[in-house]
């Protein structure tokens, strides 16, 4: 794990994020080059599956697809929900 992701992760659970899967970076950054967008590529990274993922941030599985496949950008409060169930910076989603 790296350090930044661990240190991260370790924020997340400070203040009260929901759990967190330890994500793979090669994993995450294999993702991103094959043209994924960085929703994709870090709940593949966590092994979380829509519906998992749905679970953890309260948006619905059909959105988080509709939100990989770039058809729709997130709200902010989605981002925030998704980086926090993630362990991750909201920047992190970034396109």
């Amino acid at each position: 794990m790296s350090l930044q992701f661990s240190a991260r992760k370790q924020d997340a659970e400070a203040v009260g994020g929901l759990p967190v899967r330890e994500a793979d970076y090669w994993t995450q950054l294999a993702w991103i080059t094959s043209g994924a967008s960085p929703l994709a590529a870090w709940r593949h990274a966590a092994r979380l599956s829509h519906r998992e993922l749905g679970e953890l941030s309260g948006i619905a599985p059909e959105e988080l697809i509709a939100l990989e496949a770039r058809k729709r950008a997130p709200t902010a409060e989605e981002i925030a929900n998704l980086a926090k169930a993630l362990g991750l910076c909201p920047g992190d989603l970034e396109d």
